[in-house]
């Protein structure tokens, strides 16, 4: 009877997983718009720095020296340079989508592994990899491959990839160059770099000049990363710190919030309302629920990160992961955009992974293996997101 109901919860697990990877794809071919990564990459292959392509819209791009910049970072445009010139070889148009639901399933894979790396069984590792992919913030960015979120479904597979490495051969080398692909796409979420240095200071059994040479050997790289990111800056707009986002063109409360600092104490409140407060509407017909397009708190999304706030700090790095999160958060808390025409507050996806990671831990180390009422709580998260996730996208 016992192996009757694993099998039936098994084969169940399975119909969701076809299901939502279903989804994924069906949504990452429906969106063809925002290509720019395609067009950065396009441009680059002709040995220019600025767009060669024409837009539908000028949103957001700079402009400087009567040419159109991306501000975001190079890396994406770099990962698909490949991919574009063998398709313009065909002549054909290479879509972010191609690469990004291969990331998706990535993300979903790394997650697994991770789980698997701290302990938990095979059902739960893959019940945490389907919350995370499906029932947090990510799936907003999973399933819209537009510019600005195909840049974070690659930065949640970097920092995912990072923190199995970091729990499998740990090479700081390697690591390195994983924090320095973040740089080069979501400078903020590179801080996590920060969790690193401070586990090798801290709790490293070596000696001095061996933590030394480890940070050495885990910055390099890091620091290649950056001198790569400040000549390109200072090749497209004569500054080795201007990205292009004091010439980007805004409209609308873009325009004014920034025009009150690009990084301000006047946008925390903002921010932090998105992030912990802002609830979808409830209305008396269907949908019944309606997700705002700036995004909703954290516990709509992902209501399981309230265990992190109740369960002991038993893994001996949360507290270095806490500050990690907060150092990150700090810069985005302060930045004058808050995302629009998004699902959640994805840039909290710069941290999420590690907040993620912390949550695993400390379960796995309370718990052993998810509780009835925990999964229930983790199935839940799952619906809720791609419920929300549908009624947004049919809107």
């Amino acid at each position: 009877m016992k192996h009757s109901q694993l099998s039936i919860n098994t084969l169940l697990l399975v119909l969701l997983i076809l299901t939502l990877f279903f989804l994924t794809l069906t949504f990452n071919f429906y969106i063809t718009d925002n290509q720019h990564f395609v067009y950065l990459a396009r441009s680059f292959l002709m040995g220019k720095l600025y767009f060669v392509d024409q837009f539908e819209s000028l949103q957001d791009l700079s402009i400087y020296n009567n040419h159109y910049y991306w501000p975001l970072g190079p890396f994406p445009a770099i990962l698909l340079m490949p991919f574009v010139f063998i398709s313009g070889l065909f002549g054909k148009f290479f879509y972010q989508r191609y690469l990004q639901y291969l990331l998706v399933i990535g993300v979903f894979y790394l997650a697994s592994e991770i789980a698997k790396k701290i302990g938990f069984k095979k059902f739960d590792q893959i019940l945490w990899a389907l919350v995370f992919t499906f029932g947090s913030a990510f799936i907003g960015v999973a399933w819209m491959p537009r510019a600005w979120f195909f840049s974070q479904v690659i930065t949640v597979f970097l920092l995912f990839l990072a923190i199995l490495e970091f729990l499998g051969k740990k090479r700081y080398l390697v690591l390195g160059t994983i924090f320095g692909s973040i740089l080069l796409t979501r400078l903020t979420a590179s801080l996590g770099i920060l969790f690193l240095i401070l586990e090798i200071i801290i709790f490293t059994k070596k000696t001095l000049p061996e933590k030394g040479k480890n940070i050495f050997i885990l910055l390099l790289p890091f620091l290649f990363s950056l001198l790569i990111l400040l000549v390109y800056n200072h090749l497209r707009f004569g500054n080795f710190f201007e990205q292009g986002y004091n010439f980007q063109i805004l409209k609308n409360d873009a325009l004014t919030r920034k025009n009150l600092g690009l990084f301000s104490i006047k946008h925390l409140p903002t921010n932090l309302y998105y992030f912990f407060v802002k609830s979808p509407k409830l209305i008396l017909k269907f949908p019944f629920i309606v997700n705002d397009m700036n995004g909703v708190n954290i516990f709509v999304t992902s209501p399981y990160f309230i265990y992190l706030f109740f369960l002991k700090n038993r893994y001996r790095l949360s507290k270095i992961i806490w500050i990690t999160v907060m150092i990150i958060a700090i810069p985005i808390f302060l930045y004058y955009g808050i995302g629009i025409k998004q699902y959640g507050y994805r840039y909290s996806l710069d941290f999420l992974p590690f907040l993620f990671f912390l949550l695993m831990q400390n379960y796995y180390l309370s718990y052993k293996k998810i509780s009835k009422q925990f999964g229930l709580l983790l199935f839940f998260s799952i619906f809720i997101n791609v419920y929300l996730m549908l009624m947004l996208l049919n809107r």
